[in-house]
């Protein structure tokens, strides 16, 4: 089964783009806990925009739970080739990161 994640980018966060922030860590635990949720429901194949905010977090907390769990896949949906162009040097890093583990990266 398959699961889509997208939703806010940073400069719409009340937090900014500061991680470490007590609302940002509750976001990261939230998605965590809904991705839990669908993999024990059966999802196995997990599709992210790969934009700045929820879809890295969850592309992230993906990643990571893929590590124990081979069955379970991330695939990059990414909007256009230069996608991450005018970010900072760290979240380029951050999303080619991502992709190099990505299942399947499909441009559209």
């Amino acid at each position: 089964m398959n699961c889509c994640f997208t939703g806010h980018r940073p400069q719409h966060f009340p937090w900014g783009n500061n991680e470490n922030d007590e609302r940002c860590i509750k976001l990261k635990n939230l998605l965590n806990e809904v991705i839990e949720q669908a993999i024990l429901d059966g999802y196995t194949d997990f599709y992210s925009g790969m934009a700045l905010g929820t879809d890295i977090f969850a592309a992230e907390i993906i990643l990571e739970k893929s590590k124990s769990n081979p069955q379970i896949k991330l695939h990059a949906v990414i909007p256009c080739m230069d996608q991450p162009d005018r970010w900072n040097k760290s979240e380029r890093a951050r999303y080619k990161k991502i992709l190099k583990y990505c299942a399947s990266k499909t441009v559209i």
